[in-house]
């Protein structure tokens, strides 16, 4: 009888060390970040700081805003990516192979490493804004004071400055499906690369490689690091932001239907 393994592979990729890693990694980001933002609560004249202006994605002036996006395809990738060439190497995917058709087991991998990478990739904000939130007030944004970082023509800005919470919650949840595209971009590599740390090497090298070129073009909101700040440095482009992740997961789908086919005589 076929039998799915999809809920096997969930709890491989959230009990591994490389889950644990990309968490503790992530952890030390945030704290890092709450630390070298700290100051007193100003309590003059002047409108006091407030949660929504420090928290790991309201500002882009420390070294975590930046090191974080440049970080996040590696923490993303960790728990789950590069499982299919360890099964391979180990012999275990071919018993996989037998028990259920080829590509419910691929496709099963891939969403395993999407999931994955979303949490991996969110934790650090959560983590962040629950730091920030027990030492700033969570005052309401107010456009008059210039001191919150979203333009007056950003994203979702009027949930911004009405409910600034849930504004924080999509950025992370934006910000988790993207590197949850990443990761599955990174398993879907499996099919060619069949060492787990090239796997990872390789998926953080394509990552930078954008970063750079967008840079030298002069293509701010192509650049994946600004382009899901959501401190909005350059105004977010939901076409942009669909381009890559649909993109990415057709990337994927494509490798998984043109590799998948070597071990038909498998299944």
């Amino acid at each position: 009888m076929k039998q799915s393994h999809f809920f096997s592979f969930l709890y491989r990729a959230f009990h591994n060390s490389g889950f644990r890693f990309s968490v503790v990694l992530g952890l030390l980001i945030a704290i890092f970040q709450v630390i070298q933002m700290h100051c007193p609560i100003n309590t003059g004249f002047v409108y006091p700081t407030s949660l929504y202006e420090m928290w790991l994605g309201g500002e882009w002036v420390s070294y975590s805003s930046s090191l974080v996006f440049v970080l996040l395809p590696l923490t993303a990738t960790l728990p789950f990516s590069s499982s299919l060439a360890e099964d391979r190497k180990s012999g275990y995917l071919v018993q996989l192979l037998i028990r259920q058709k080829r590509y419910a087991v691929f496709f099963q991998y891939a969403a395993a490493s999407f999931l994955s990478g979303f949490v991996a990739a969110a934790l650090p904000f959560l983590e962040n804004l629950v730091l920030n939130a027990s030492i700033y007030p969570a005052l309401a944004p107010q456009p008059t004071t210039g001191t919150f970082s979203p333009s007056l023509q950003g994203f979702m800005i009027d949930l911004f400055y009405t409910r600034p919470l849930l504004y924080c919650l999509m950025y992370v949840l934006l910000i988790g499906i993207f590197f949850g595209s990443v990761a599955c971009l990174g398993m879907a590599l499996c099919f060619y690369i069949q060492s787990p740390i090239l796997i990872h090497l390789a998926v953080s090298a394509g990552y930078l490689s954008v970063y750079y070129l967008t840079i030298a073009l002069g293509r701010d909101s192509w650049n994946p690091c600004i382009l899901l700040n959501p401190s909005q440095v350059t105004v977010f482009q939901l076409r942009i932001y669909l381009i890559y992740v649909i993109g990415m997961l057709t990337v994927s789908a494509l490798l998984i239907a043109i590799s998948g086919k070597k071990y038909e005589c498998i299944t």
